[in-house]
């Protein structure tokens, strides 16, 4: 299963950024922490592909990435759209094995116009 993340959404919706004092930076990398933790712990074939918007990226720095989390800094959109365009680039295959996770209601929506499975940001949360 791919997990496509909308990156912000999940850090805001769940806690992460009060937790960093509001540090986007140490979130981002923090949220990078416990999925890759998450997904190696049970020794899982998922993987993650994370969306931030990109006006957030600090510099030119290369962004973290693992077996199982990869990040992408969205390139002059924003992350939602990014997220979409993505989307439509995926068969109806591929869609059917992708969840689309946001607490964004217009994020799911159109997810869930491209045959894309979602899940809030908590729930996603919990499985962590």
């Amino acid at each position: 299963m791919l997990y496509i993340i909308d990156g912000y959404n999940l850090i805001h919706r769940v806690g992460i950024l009060d937790d960093c004092n509001e540090d986007y930076k140490e979130a981002r990398d923090s949220l990078f922490t416990a999925i890759d933790n998450g997904f190696r712990r049970r020794n899982s074939k998922d993987t993650s592909l994370i969306f931030y918007d990109s006006s957030m990226r600090a510099g030119n720095v290369q962004p973290p990435s693992s077996k199982y989390v990869k990040i992408r800094f969205a390139p002059g959109i924003s992350a939602d759209s990014s997220i979409f365009k993505f989307l439509e680039k995926l068969s109806n295959e591929e869609r059917e094995k992708t969840i689309v996770v946001s607490s964004d209601e217009a994020v799911r929506a159109n997810a869930m116009f491209l045959y894309a499975r979602t899940m809030s940001a908590e729930e996603f949360w919990e499985t962590i």
